[in-house]
């Protein structure tokens, strides 16, 4: 069956939600994910998603009516596996189409071990079975932010938006002024508030805030998300009150890392505070539990900004070291 298309925005079509497989137990889950595809004379896919995506994905394309042979482009905004593993089907099915990915996730792209092994150790053992296999680096294109991709009609520009990730980027519509930013903020449909990711392995405030400064400069007419093929019509207000939530987290750890509490009461007053402004409904159960990994990185990045704190107990995921956790953090 072919999925759903929204066309969210003159010529830039969501297509999903798509089922995914990604269970720990192997069975299916049903992902709200909707790559995007951009058309004008030639077309580009956007957040091109999970591998088991890209097959019901290109059934949309075909419905749209636009063929392989107009695409040139597969942009994820970051190589986080549930944003780019999709890339090796597609690929395949489309010879001639070039893999656009920050500098700084090239090698990574064409050679990810270290990706891979790192995207388990942020979502947990047996919680994700996602794999990217080598991108052959003459499909790929580089870019650190400022690049122009025209698509004839419409031009995609590329924003370097670290913080999320250090390979993260935005991707500015010029015809539509829309603006994917990726993960960072996040969004629902139902909120008029932007909020903030603080789980990704290699999370950074300081750029983090660069990020969203760059993202309110675009004065972007929508943001848009990969996560069901929103469209949000108040984008000042989101990126600002993403900025408002980061140095909130970033407040609460570190008055928590000075009183030396445990992860586990951190995550509760993080938990509390996101309730207390509306982004999330009810507590979540993950703050009761025994193991609690919290914001990993987060806790790092602050180590290194206030050298007289330290990881709060409980904090390192099981099964890696702190020496393994200082390497990764220079990527």
């Amino acid at each position: 069956m072919v999925p759903y298309i929204v066309q969210v925005l003159n010529g830039l079509y969501a297509i999903g939600p798509i089922q995914t497989v990604g269970t720990s137990a192997g069975g299916l889950r049903e992902s709200a994910t909707s790559p995007f595809l951009v058309v004008g004379e030639r077309a580009a896919i956007v957040e091109p998603g999970e591998h088991s995506q890209a097959a019901p994905f290109l059934e949309g394309v075909a419905e749209i009516g636009v063929t392989l042979d107009r695409i040139d482009y597969i942009i994820p905004t970051h190589l986080h596996l549930h944003h780019s593993t999709a890339l090796n089907v597609l690929l395949d099915a489309i010879p001639h189409a070039k893999v656009v990915v920050h500098a700084r996730g090239v090698a990574h792209a064409i050679e990810p071990t270290r990706l891979n092994a790192s995207s388990v150790q942020a979502w947990g053992p047996g919680e994700c079975n996602l794999n990217l296999n080598p991108v052959p680096e003459d499909r790929i294109i580089g870019v650190a932010g400022g690049e122009v991709f025209d698509l004839g009609g419409r031009k995609l520009e590329i924003i370097d938006a670290p913080g999320h990730a250090p390979h993260n980027f935005g991707i500015y519509d010029t015809l539509t002024k829309g603006l994917w930013c990726g993960d960072f903020p996040q969004f629902q449909s139902n909120s008029k508030r932007g909020g903030i990711s603080i789980n990704p392995p290699l999370f950074h405030v300081e750029r983090g805030l660069e990020t969203l400064r760059r993202f309110r400069a675009c004065n972007p007419a929508v943001l848009l998300k990969w996560y069901g093929g929103i469209a949000h019509y108040q984008p000042e207000l989101l990126i600002r009150t993403a900025e408002e939530d980061l140095l909130a987290f970033e407040r609460i750890c570190v008055e928590g890392m000075r009183q030396k509490l445990p992860a586990k009461e951190i995550a509760l007053k993080l938990e509390e505070y996101k309730q207390s402004v509306g982004l999330i409904e009810s507590l979540g159960q993950e703050v009761v539990q025994e193991d609690v990994r919290g914001p990993v990185a987060l806790y790092r990045y602050l180590i290194q900004k206030y050298p007289d704190l330290e990881m709060p107990e409980g904090a390192i995921i099981p099964g890696r070291g702190e020496r393994e956790m200082r390497r990764s953090s220079a990527d």
